[in-house]
């Protein structure tokens, strides 16, 4: 969706002017800023994006994400240390996103489960782009990992290690290791993924040898250490920061065979007024007085610090209450669209999307989810709005829609928007509007077109739904007509397997047929069709190699 596109409609009301005069908020930047009254992430207006595509709304800017690649590689690159970036994709893996950032080559993708590996690869990373760490790895696990000897496996135990070595002997690997120290925003615990306390992650120093000797025992090469000491750290955390890599030093100095040392993820962004943004120059300079020298690679894994402020999760304002004391403010969107403010205290500050011209007032504004913590602020202050308002929730373009959950079925289908702005090959779109399943190869979708004689004009690489497109009706109603003749649907590129389950699952398919390129696919696209259409899976029938 180009942001353009998204033009202000006329609302019934006087747009305000922005006074020069006030303070700004805390939050504003340049794309992220009222313009004539509205606020506006990049060039797209979000209270008239919010009524086209409906609340709630999961919005993300691309170019903003694309930005803070670069700013990292600058940093890096000015502290003179070879370097590799891995995106994080758990932080938020719309399609169009992932595939955006794929396209301009800035980073590789970071994943923790087999399907976020499966995920990557279909929005187009490639596999020496990818590195893996994942947690309390299953036989199942290993054995989907195995099929892929380009990716970068790192292994945070000692019984994943071994099933791996005994299954794959004489590979290259990377352990995930556990430094005992910790780091987290405001030195909160919940966020430290080491520390004083004992965690289920990574190897610590006392087993270090076990781990070598498994490795000795199946000809492994430790490669890579890896480990992540906590998220959302800040400047204000960089001495913690400084004895974590010192810490890892004593594992570095035991692995003689190391080219690549992986610091993991967890710089943060500011969260509220008194926070200050990390200082990218002097967090390069701490990693190079711990490695610099040293011939290693130092690789990044960073997912809150390039998404959570590019996004925005928009909602409506749906009653004003006053109870005791206390104005409660009701919205459409609860706190299982975005769990970190109730959770771990990372809040998504509520921002009227058109502030209307009316006093100041002080509100508790809350969800729709029948439960106690269901609160995006207290005592929040912001001029009172009307029912059907706009409120932007900012900071919420990490670990929202990829942890939302349908608790009390309120995650529905809601539209998540990527905004593009610089004339990108992959424009982000509103997604998804069939049932909940995004549709993203174009082959495919063209094939279906002419299977389901819809005659519809088979669209370019960078096509992607939208709910308000013709197209997209089309196709919904060819698939239901489908459904009811039990026609036989051929889908070109099997991928991963999830349209494939879609179409078994939401269409009723009397049999769907797929064929790829890679022939591992097969394997791999039953494995998923097994998963998420298990009643149906017998009516899967892929095919090795290239369609005839």
């Amino acid at each position: 969706m180009s942001e353009a596109g998204v033009a202000a409609p006329t609302l019934g009301r006087k747009p305000d002017t922005t006074d020069p005069g006030k303070t700004a908020p805390w939050w504003q930047r340049d794309d992220l800023t009222f313009r004539r009254g509205r606020l506006h992430l990049g060039t797209a207006d979000l209270d008239a994006l919010a009524r086209k595509v409906g609340t709630p709304a999961y919005v993300v800017r691309a170019p903003r994400v694309a930005e803070k690649l670069r700013q990292l590689h600058r940093a890096l690159d000015g502290a003179g240390l070879d370097h590799r970036i891995h995106y994080a994709i758990k932080a938020n893996r719309t399609p169009q996103l992932l595939s955006y950032l794929a396209g301009r080559g800035l980073c590789g993708a970071d994943v923790c489960s087999p399907e976020e590996l499966l995920h990557a690869l279909a929005c187009g990373f490639r596999e020496e782009d990818i590195s893996f760490t994942g947690t309390s790895l299953s036989p199942a696990d290993i054995e989907a990992l195995a099929r892929f000897d380009g990716i970068a496996i790192n292994f945070d135990s000692l019984a994943a290690l071994e099933r791996y070595g005994r299954l794959c002997p004489g590979r290259k690997v990377g352990i995930r290791i556990n430094p005992d120290r910790g780091i987290g925003y405001g030195d909160s615990e919940m966020l430290q993924y080491s520390g004083a306390n004992a965690t289920k992650f990574g190897i610590y120093l006392d087993r270090l040898s076990e781990a070598i000797e498994i490795a000795e025992k199946h000809g492994l090469e430790i490669a890579r250490i890896h480990f992540h000491a906590g998220c959302g750290y800040l400047d204000r955390e960089m001495e913690q920061f400084a004895a974590v890599l010192t810490a890892s030093r004593a594992f570095t100095d035991r692995l003689p065979h190391l080219t690549e040392v992986n610091i993991g993820g967890g710089l943060g962004v500011p969260h509220r007024a008194g926070d200050r943004p990390l200082d990218l120059t002097r967090w390069a300079s701490v990693i190079a007085a711990a490695f610099g020298g040293r011939k290693l690679t130092v690789a990044v894994e960073p997912g809150d610090f390039l998404v959570k402020d590019a996004g925005v999760l928009l909602a409506s304002v749906t009653y004003r209450e006053r109870r005791k004391e206390v104005e409660f403010l009701g919205l459409d969107a609860g706190f299982n669209l975005a769990m970190e403010p109730a959770f771990y205290d990372l809040p998504c500050e509520p921002v009227p999307a058109v502030p209307r011209d009316a006093p100041p007032a002080r509100f508790t504004i809350v969800g729709n989810v029948n439960e106690a913590l269901d609160k995006w602020a207290e005592d929040h202050p912001m001029p009172a709005p009307d029912d059907g308002d706009v409120i932007a929730l900012i900071n919420a373009g990490g670990y929202a829609a990829s942890m939302r959950s349908d608790h009390c079925l309120r995650a529905r289908r809601e539209p998540s928007c990527c905004l593009t702005d610089d004339g990108g090959a992959a424009p982000g779109a509103v997604l998804p509007p069939c049932h909940g399943r995004p549709m993203t190869n174009p082959d495919a979708t063209d094939t279906l077109s002419r299977e389901t004689e819809t005659g519809v004009t088979p669209h370019s690489p960078d096509f992607a739904f939208d709910p308000s497109d013709p197209w997209t009706q089309t196709f919904q109603m060819a698939l239901e007509k489908a459904e009811l003749s039990g026609k036989r649907v051929y889908e070109v590129g099997i991928g991963t397997g999830v349209n494939a389950a879609f179409l078994l699952q939401m269409c009723g398919a009397a049999r769907v047929s797929g064929s790829d390129l890679d022939p591992r696919m097969a394997d791999l696209a039953e494995r998923n069709v097994r998963s998420l259409a298990p009643a149906q899976a017998h009516r899967f029938h892929p095919i090795n190699g290239p369609s005839a």
